[in-house]
């Protein structure tokens, strides 16, 4: 996963624009994609929302064409470089 910093509020002008890496989810209960007919392919994420009492992240993504919504319950969620 790419993600754009230079849009971020805490964004540091002397560090990489784009910092790259990958979440990984550990117990992964549910896993969804809506709609159905979405492609996660260079996609920008628009909003992320995170519920920790039900473990749930919901990122909500601008594709090609269209709006999608994913949502992943899991135990715990990492971030790689």
């Amino acid at each position: 996963m790419e993600l754009c910093q230079w849009k971020q509020v805490n964004y540091d002008k002397s560090e990489s624009e784009i910092q790259e890496g990958v979440l990984s989810f550990t117990d992964v209960e549910l896993f969804v994609i809506e709609p159905f007919s979405f492609l996660i392919n260079s996609s920008e994420i628009l909003k992320t929302k995170i519920y920790p009492e039900n473990r749930i992240i919901e990122i909500i993504l601008l594709g090609e064409h269209d709006v999608g919504k994913v949502n992943i319950v899991a135990q715990d969620v990492y971030w790689e470089k």
